[in-house]
């Protein structure tokens, strides 16, 4: 994630914008390095996610052993929601949640801002108010509006909810109790970025792509820039970014800046899992699939750690260099005449962070000191 050639004007990658689902283009800074600052903005621009009408006929929440009306009028002000008590001995809720609400208030952080209003001389003495597996609060004033203001830090499965309370109870007789509300906002202050395109910076169009959201690896996660030694990086765990313009035959060089888990690819050329395909990355058995089976050493690649990844592949042989050294050859015979690009593949139950990765349709061992230094200048992975 940093300016292939210096006076390009590239973007870097494409973010999807969690609470809302927008994306937007984030390119480099004045340095040549992802522009940080700019993706922060984006990903953590405030956001919207619901906010109450209760003129007359807008009533929108759903209620549980109590009935709900708009248009309803107490201490002045006009146009309020009333949830009268219903149902002996239950649990009393107003709540807003919906199937798509549910994907909108799934995040970390954000606040949530209403007016309630409590008549005195009732069972319910207070008001118990946030979101499921979230932030709560009591309010109890009463016969008075009251505003509150409350920092959401866990969203939960996006149920907005308003509960009713005797004490600390929750479970009574409150038949015929009411309680008032009004400019209910919630916001969304901090999100994910999920990574829709990771773009190729060689000019050749070879960008890798996902537009599924749920297989979408995060650049921002919570509000946090995902970092590898303090320089941004792509995360994920069962997710990929598929390259399906660039087809990588018989002999090739990849270089990536990663940190690897086992089980997780850096580069997998299988299309549909056929036989006859690479994989290249690791698990505990190798870290080449040559279609049926993995080849070398697999723990010759170190994992949980930043490394500078070179993959030199021939049609006869395979070679493994790791922060500039050389670890492993393996000899090998590789159909890949059936490859259709390939995708970076942060698989199941295992994390992968990459934060670049180079990709040679040729044999660039006589090349492949200068590039590591020049990637090793800027990652500062080993001395």
């Amino acid at each position: 994630m940093r300016r292939f050639t210096t006076g390009e004007d590239n973007n870097a990658i494409r973010v999807r914008r969690s609470s809302d689902d927008t994306e937007q283009d984030i390119g480099f800074d004045a340095n040549g390095y992802l522009d940080t600052t700019a993706l922060l903005a984006f990903v953590n621009e405030d956001v919207n996610q619901y906010t109450s009408d209760f003129t007359s006929g807008n009533e929108d929440l759903s209620e549980a052993n109590g009935i709900g009306t708009d248009g309803e009028s107490i201490g002045g002000v006009n146009d309020a929601y009333k949830f009268t008590l219903t149902g002996a001995s239950a649990s009393h809720l107003a709540v807003k949640a919906t199937s798509s609400d549910a994907g909108d208030f799934s995040e970390e952080v954000g606040t949530l801002t209403f007016d309630y209003y409590l008549p005195s001389g009732q069972t319910t003495d207070n008001i118990n108010a946030g979101f499921f597996s979230g932030s709560v609060m009591v309010g109890s004033v009463t016969d008075a509006w009251e505003s509150v203001s409350l920092s959401i830090t866990a969203f939960g499965n996006g149920t907005l909810f308003f509960r009713p309370r005797n004490g600390t109870t929750s479970t009574y007789n409150g038949d015929g109790d009411v309680f008032y509300l009004k400019n209910i906002v919630v916001t969304q202050t901090k999100a994910d970025g999920a990574v829709t395109t990771f773009y190729d910076q060689s000019g050749n169009g070879n960008n890798a792509t996902n537009a599924t959201a749920t297989q979408q690896p995060l650049v921002v996660s919570g509000g946090t820039l995902v970092t590898e030694n303090g320089k941004a990086a792509i995360s994920g765990t069962a997710k990929n970014l598929n390259v399906s313009s660039a087809t990588l035959q018989d002999t090739f060089d990849i270089f990536s800046i990663c940190n690897i888990n086992d089980v997780c690819y850096i580069a997998d050329m299988r299309s549909g899992d056929v036989n006859g395909t690479m994989i290249l990355g690791r698990v505990s058995t190798g870290w080449l699939f040559n279609g049926s089976s993995w080849l070398g050493n697999g723990s010759s690649v170190s994992t949980a750690t930043q490394i500078l990844a070179n993959f030199e592949i021939s049609t006869t042989s395979a070679t493994y260099h790791e922060n500039g050294l050389s670890v492993e050859t393996i000899s090998h015979s590789v159909n890949t005449s059936t490859n259709e690009g390939f995708k970076i593949d942060f698989s199941g139950g295992h994390t992968l962070k990459i934060q670049e990765l180079i990709a040679f349709d040729s044999d660039q061992s006589s090349n492949r000191t200068n590039i590591e230094t020049n990637i090793n200048d800027h990652f500062s992975i080993y001395p």
